[in-house]
């Protein structure tokens, strides 16, 4: 389908204002009511946030870059990627690289288990490469360095029973079943090491 709208979101409003010039440059500025910028801090609980996240459209798609590799920040991610994506054919992608100190296993987690998302069960990898070029003249650019790094994504789709409106009462994180799941224990340790508390 075609794309109706774009929203850019971040927390950090130098992001934004980055992300603001890139698109006036691309010549993009005119279609302004389709590209919109967004502050949203998803670390906190999209209930706590009331009208700031309530005010937010639900998105078909959600893509998210080298974001979510604690048991904190991925906990909240995935709260707010919940509330926030369209039932039935909305898709969340998170891509980052591929690194022993940065691994999505919390994220997954919390996705299949707090919010009973279908994702794969393991991540899609691929290479990403990234060219530099050296300007020699007007008319002359050389190839100065070519970059490969590996990538993985976990791509996740909302449960085919949740209808948008019923999230207090299907998810097991909103329900209490979560807690109540033996799955959720291997978690709950991290948690208090890093003096995390309860949902």
């Amino acid at each position: 389908p075609k794309m109706t709208s774009l929203t850019l979101a971040d927390d950090n409003t130098q992001a934004l204002d980055l992300a603001k010039r890139h698109i006036q440059a691309a010549g993009a500025g005119s279609a302004h009511d389709q590209v919109q910028l967004r502050q949203l801090d998803w670390l906190h609980h999209p209930k706590r946030l009331g009208s700031h996240l309530g005010s937010l459209k639900m998105y078909r798609g959600i893509l998210g870059s080298d974001l979510a590799y604690t048991f904190t920040n991925a906990k909240e991610l995935a709260r707010a990627v919940a509330y926030l994506l369209q039932p039935q054919i909305g898709r969340f992608v998170h891509v980052g690289p591929v690194q022993h100190d940065r691994d999505v296993k919390y994220l997954q987690h919390f996705l299949r288990e707090g919010y009973l998302m279908r994702l794969d069960d393991d991540a899609q990898r691929f290479t990403l490469r990234t060219q530099t070029f050296e300007v020699l003249d007007k008319s002359e650019i050389k190839l100065k360095e070519t970059v490969e790094t590996p990538m993985e994504a976990v791509v996740a789709t909302h449960h085919p029973q949740y209808d948008g409106v019923n999230g207090d009462y299907f998810f097991p994180v909103e329900t209490g079943k979560y807690d109540e799941e033996e799955t959720k224990v291997w978690l709950e340790k991290e948690n208090r090491r890093m003096g995390g508390g309860r949902w």
